[in-house]
């Protein structure tokens, strides 16, 4: 069982890769089931494959806080450090987008750095972002279309639950499927033909906007979830925004659903 769940994680098609988490929950439950031949047992540990991760959820947003301004510093994105933004810089590249700088978002409770790009004949810009909590690492790849109306036309592959809602004008494809930076990019168009964008309306980007343009994204994220009432400032620091309980039950729900879901 365990080697068909893992059969499944190597499976191109989504769909599969999900089965293959049913597969390993299923494998847990026999495991336990052989081992101790005991039904509360194996309850327990079924519930814990759920439970932990939404405690784990639950801890970290009431200790996180963020900066109710936060900004792009110039910094650098070591390929010693994060081998994979070499290749990836390289697909983008081939793609036709130009590399701007590097920078790391400032301050933030969670290191989070991004390789920034534009299309030069498209309205696109581009993003290779790393989340880095601890000794690992996180990497997605973004793209992004601002409209003539003001909506953001989002594509990206960030494999974990997102701990803040996007604003309303935020039109966000999370792509799974994607394996390469030109698959997601391609995803991307199409996103933007089904929804009948008119991209020759908006022209070409700026590369002396691609800061300014992601540094906008996340200060109208930041606002908008202070506006919802799922961060809140913070009493000893007015200066920093924490989950606020609802917060708390958004995040948390978001972590579950992705444990179902796959």
């Amino acid at each position: 069982m365990t080697l068909l769940a893992f059969a499944c994680f190597s499976s191109e098609t989504s769909a599969i890769r999900r089965c293959g988490i049913w597969v390993l929950f299923a494998t847990l439950g026999v495991a336990l089931w052989l081992c101790t031949e005991n039904a509360w047992v194996v309850l327990t540990g079924l519930i814990a494959w759920f439970g932990v991760p939404v405690a784990q959820a639950v801890y970290m947003s009431r200790k996180l806080s963020f900066a109710a301004r936060r900004q792009l510093k110039k910094g650098t994105l070591s390929t010693t450090d994060f081998p994979e933004v070499r290749e990836i810089s390289q697909d983008l590249k081939d793609l036709d987008f130009k590399m701007e700088e590097d920078y790391w978002l400032d301050p933030s409770p969670i290191e989070q750095g991004y390789r920034l790009f534009s299309h030069p004949s498209e309205p696109i810009y581009g993003s290779i972002a790393i989340v880095k909590p601890g000794s690992l690492h996180l990497t997605y790849l973004i793209f992004a279309t601002p409209g003539p109306d003001g909506t953001i036309w989002l594509t990206w592959d960030y494999p974990m639950a997102y701990g803040l809602k996007m604003p309303p004008n935020f039109k966000v494809f999370r792509c799974l499927e994607a394996e390469t930076a030109a698959e997601l990019l391609d995803q991307h168009r199409e996103f933007l033909k089904i929804n009948e964008i008119d991209t020759s309306a908006t022209g070409p980007v700026s590369s002396a906007q691609v800061a300014p343009f992601f540094e906008q994204l996340f200060g109208t994220t930041i606002n908008y979830n202070v506006h919802v009432g799922l961060l809140k400032p913070l009493r000893q620091n007015a200066g920093e925004m924490g989950y606020s309980w609802r917060g708390t039950a958004f995040i948390s729900w978001q972590v579950l659903r992705e444990l179902v879901c796959g």
